[in-house]
């Protein structure tokens, strides 16, 4: 059974959300991002999984690959087991220091 979240925000989370998708190149999205469906102004509709246990060393991979690629905020709480692989469910661009 495929679990699903639909996560509902005002137009600049939102935004910021579809450009997070649209600035990692697609290989690696599709491997370490969760799969979103679709957008919608103030909705989005985003794959999700279940908790994972005993996997930090995967965890701590994944926590180095969003760095790289500007993500921000990659926590236990944001990262869930889907199809038996850790995907970032929910992250955040990193500012930009001027």
């Amino acid at each position: 059974k495929k679990k699903r979240v639909l996560k509902f925000g005002n137009k600049k989370a939102i935004k910021e959300e579809k450009e997070k998708c649209n600035h990692i190149p697609s290989k690696i999205k599709h491997r370490y991002i969760a799969k979103v469906y679709w957008f919608t102004e103030y909705c989005m509709l985003q794959q999700y999984g279940n908790d994972f246990k005993g996997r930090e060393g995967e965890f701590s991979k994944l926590k180095k690959i969003g760095k790289r690629y500007g993500l921000g905020d990659i926590r236990h709480e944001n990262v869930r087991e889907i199809n038996g692989r850790l995907k970032i469910v929910d992250a955040n661009l990193m500012k930009k220091s001027k």
